[in-house]
């Protein structure tokens, strides 16, 4: 909230200004900010060739660009958030569901996420510098 913080003390009028620093201290109270993008709908990603069968899985096709864009996004917007992560849920080695994070907000890892093109690139990089809670 820095930065929405340094624009509101720009502005001259200073009734203005107070009353944007009231609605911007309202919005930080009432509203946690962040971005999930680890979701998916495969029911959406028609494979009009494929027989289901149980244990099949959807690809998901989508990771690398949403991993891409929220790197891109920190990147120009560094000081936004607090911390800015991808996070997965996923079965651990202990056969339990753990979150596991990538701190996109660390300058050497979000190098490393804009550097991804590919599902197992971002795989990787998960196993490699992903944090497990959980």
């Amino acid at each position: 909230m820095a930065a929405i913080d340094d624009l509101i003390s720009q502005v001259e009028d200073k009734a203005l200004r107070e009353r944007l620093r009231e609605e911007a201290a309202r919005l930080t109270k009432e509203k946690k900010f962040g971005l999930v993008f680890e979701e998916h709908l495969p029911e959406l990603t028609p494979i009009y060739e494929a027989k289901i069968k149980r244990g099949s899985e959807v690809p998901r096709r989508d990771n690398v660009a949403k991993a891409l864009g929220l790197a891109k996004f920190a990147e120009k917007h560094p000081y936004l958030f607090d911390r800015v992560q991808l996070i997965r849920k996923q079965k651990g080695a202990d056969g339990k569901e753990h979150f596991n994070r990538l701190d996109v907000g660390n300058d050497a890892v979000r190098k490393k996420v804009l550097a991804v093109s590919n599902d197992t690139q971002l795989n990787q990089l998960f196993e490699s510098e992903g944090k497990v809670q959980g």
